[in-house]
């Protein structure tokens, strides 16, 4: 009999049965009425006019699919709902979960040593599950799109940090919304289910829905300055007294807190570690800390030279970060051990941004460097822009296209650089000083705002000028996109939504 890849020693009715993703559900269950319909085929031709044949009667897997009738019947307790099967004669539902939620209770019982007609009626009943559950996997694929599409769970987009999105801007926005809330904030918004999050100084957290109504509220009653991160309905952030806050979105609790002995200033991000799957962030207390994201507990650590106030990134099993004491520094998540680290020019106070792989960082004096990695190794490097100005800082996390590296300098100006030759393509004089705000890349335009609050909208190819707001308030901020929409947040606390005419 055909086995699970998971297990040896489970049948795939019982497998099927006991996942909870839906999406596994209907691809095992059309994968059962596939058995059935190549037994089915075999049996046809040794069916007799009274029945099948005693040669074929005993054959004891003929059309169960795999199951033993005869010398071995399967328990009780491992057979799933609609699955009835107490002896060779017994009757047999080769239906499934899926079936069941697709609404098919209409499809008759099956005898397994039946007649021809019998035969082929089960053969349409069969290939009608098949098709049942090709639909049902389509119609899943469909809503986990339609959902990715309303989530920016990461502060620059995704875990690579790269501040790009295949999401294309509104041609022609205008301001849908805006909603004040109560007190400054250093966050930059994320966005899950359409809900976008943030948490203000005071450390209150606010969810905002797809109308600007306020759906969501949790006071951590300390200080944050830290952007939050939000997997599987779980929002974890950074508090300024050290400690890594989970809280579940569904029923507003605290899910754990673990204490670090420095502040924490950046947004943590997730990848699996270990083989389990954890938060990554860095602390004051100069150490990366990798926690398990269910119950809190410490999985490792990694120290550093001084501050971790960047967020970390990753690339392929690799997490890379820099710090205050200018090295840039490699983990191997699938080992669990410290890698290859690089000595730059100046201190990072932000995080790198990656691309396949290929890493990009800008250190305080406004050098950005280009690193190839491989497998948690330093293939190469190089300076990719160098600093003209020993009085410059560079802040912000640069951008990274297929093609194309955008970062936002000192000088305000706002540079797009060909990665593969290194050249500076074209460059835009940003109005207003530049801050801690990163541009965020949409497909073929850019999006980019200045800490004296002008959002605007360029051609990533030639940087055209093509859209232009006035917030009237600092901006700090990175943007967050979703399908149609993109919102800024500015340091007072309030959030633009911006759309379609």
């Amino acid at each position: 009999m055909w086995k699970s890849p998971e297990t040896s020693n489970k049948c795939l009715f019982c497998v099927a049965h006991r996942r909870k993703n839906a999406h596994l559900q209907y691809v095992n269950s059309a994968f059962c009425a596939l058995r059935i319909l190549t037994n089915l085929i075999n049996v046809c031709p040794k069916t007799r006019k009274n029945g099948i044949s005693a040669k074929s009667r005993r054959d004891d897997t003929l059309l169960t699919g795999g199951f033993s009738l005869r010398q071995r019947p399967c328990h009780v307790a491992q057979v799933p709902q609609g699955l009835h099967i107490k002896s060779t004669n017994s009757t047999f539902r080769p239906y499934g979960t899926a079936v069941t939620r697709l609404g098919l209770r209409f499809l008759p019982t099956f005898r397994p040593y039946g007649t021809l007609v019998e035969c082929i009626r089960v053969f349409g009943q069969t290939l009608i599950i098949c098709i049942a559950g090709l639909i049902g996997i389509a119609c899943v694929e469909s809503k986990e799109k339609e959902q990715a599409l309303q989530n920016w769970q990461f502060y620059r987009g995704d875990a690579s940090l790269s501040g790009y999105t295949d999401l294309r801007l509104p041609d022609k926005p205008v301001l849908l919304w805006t909603f004040k809330s109560e007190a400054r904030t250093s966050s930059s918004p994320v966005i899950y289910g359409g809900t976008t999050y943030w948490c203000d100084k005071r450390g209150k957290i606010y969810g905002v829905d797809a109308n600007g109504t306020q759906s969501f509220t949790f006071d951590l009653a300390t200080a944050v300055e830290a952007s939050p991160m939000i997997f599987d309905s779980i929002l974890y952030i950074g508090r300024i007294d050290g400690k890594m806050s989970a809280i579940s979105l569904a029923s507003a609790d605290t899910l754990w807190n673990f204490e670090t002995m420095g502040q924490i200033s950046a947004s943590p991000n997730r990848t699996e570690f270990g083989g389990k799957t954890a938060i990554v962030f860095g602390s004051y207390d100069n150490y990366l800390y990798c926690i398990d994201c269910s119950s809190g507990k410490q999985i490792n650590r990694y120290e550093s030279g001084y501050y971790i106030n960047g967020a970390v990134a990753l690339c392929q099993q690799s997490v890379v970060f820099g710090g205050c004491d200018a090295w840039l520094r490699i983990i191997d998540a699938t080992e669990g051990i410290a890698g290859d680290s690089l000595l730059l020019d100046a201190y990072v106070p932000s995080s790198p941004a990656i691309s396949g792989n290929c890493c990009y960082i800008a250190d305080y004096s406004g050098n950005v460097y280009e690193l190839i990695l491989d497998k948690g190794k330093i293939a190469a490097h190089k300076k990719i822009l160098t600093s003209s100005d020993d009085n410059a800082n560079f802040v912000s996390v640069p951008a990274v296209s297929p093609t194309m590296l955008y970062t936002v300098s000192y000088d305000r100006y706002l540079r797009a650089t060909e990665r593969k030759s290194g050249d500076v393509k074209w460059k835009y004089l940003l109005k207003g000083n530049t801050g801690e705000s990163s541009p965020v890349v949409c497909r073929n335009r850019i999006i980019a705002c200045t800490k004296t609050g002008i959002v605007s909208i360029m051609t990533a190819d030639t940087g055209e000028l093509l859209w232009e707001f006035d917030a009237g308030e600092q901006i700090t901020a990175s943007p967050a996109i979703i399908q149609n929409r993109f919102f800024i947040l500015t340091t007072k606390g309030t959030l633009f939504c911006f759309g379609k005419e």
